[in-house]
C-alpha cells in the first residue's frame, strides 16, 4: 500500500472482504483490504484467514462509496450494501475514504 498504509493499519486493525456484484465485466469480483497486518495490503481473492467483515454491493455503489459520493449507512439502510461480520469494523469504513 502507499504511504498511508501503516497509519490505516493502526486505526482500523481489521480485514475487509469485498464481494462486488454487477461489474462492468459481467462477473462478480472478490477483493480483500487487509488493514490488520504490516503496512496493509489490497488483493483480489478471498481473505485467509477469514476477514473480520464481508461487504457485498454492486460495483457502481462501491465506486460511489469509495469516492465519497455515497454514505455507507445510507447504502446499508436501503439494502444496497450487505454486511456480515464485525459491525465495529464496518463502522470504520470512513477511514478508507479520508485519504
Amino acid at each position: 500500500m502507499d504511504k498511508h498504509g501503516a497509519t490505516l493499519v493502526k486505526k482500523v486493525k481489521g480485514v475487509y472482504q469485498w464481494k462486488i456484484t454487477k461489474t462492468a465485466a459481467g462477473k462478480d469480483a472478490d477483493w480483500v483490504v487487509d488493514l490488520k497486518n504490516g503496512s496493509g495490503k489490497v488483493y483480489a481473492g478471498v481473505a485467509k484467514p477469514k476477514a473480520g467483515v464481508t461487504l457485498t454491493l454492486a460495483e457502481g455503489d462501491f465506486v460511489k462509496l469509495m469516492t465519497g459520493k455515497a454514505n455507507a449507512q445510507k447504502l446499508f439502510m436501503s439494502g444496497k450494501i450487505k454486511m456480515k461480520g464485525n459491525m465495529g469494523l464496518a463502522m470504520k469504513l470512513g477511514e478508507l475514504t479520508k485519504l
